[in-house]
């Protein structure tokens, strides 16, 4: 067994950037089919897919800045889909706390101005979130992929 778990450590190690653009492409496609659902449920459901895969690319890049904001945009992702979920409504005191969460993980990764960047989509993201209607929910989201774009 120690054997296969070596074999699978070198291969991720020796491939991490193709693995890492593959998971890219499945998050361009998962944020394209997160535009064209009417349902704010499962527009949720695949940010959190984005999110979590985008997460694991940038850590395989070793783009921890990038990895920390993505890290908590899937648990914020993930709280807001199952209070969605539940048909629960989000407590006003979650928003300060995402946009401080954003903020200090943006801060603690950071390493040059270059490190701006997935902060402002890291805030455009907890914006998207508070939205109710779908609508406005995609054009936030569009304006924060554009940002991950020049990252």
């Amino acid at each position: 067994m120690d054997v296969i778990i070596s074999e699978i450590r070198d291969f991720v190690s020796q491939n991490s950037n193709l693995i890492s653009q593959i998971f890219g492409a499945i998050v361009c496609v998962f944020a394209v089919a997160s535009m064209q659902t009417k349902n704010i449920r499962y527009t949720m459901l695949f940010q959190l897919l984005c999110n979590g895969l985008g997460m694991i690319s940038y850590l395989l890049l070793d783009g921890f800045s990038g990895f920390g904001i993505y890290l908590i945009a899937t648990l914020q992702s993930l709280v807001f889909f199952l209070l969605r979920l539940f048909d629960k409504k989000e407590p006003v005191w979650v928003y300060p706390i995402i946009f401080a969460a954003y903020i200090v993980g943006s801060l603690l990764t950071f390493k040059g101005i270059t490190d701006i960047v997935p902060m402002i989509a890291a805030l455009l993201c907890a914006l998207a979130l508070i939205q109710k209607k779908t609508s406005n929910y995609r054009i936030v989201i569009l304006l924060n992929g554009s940002v991950w774009l020049i990252y």
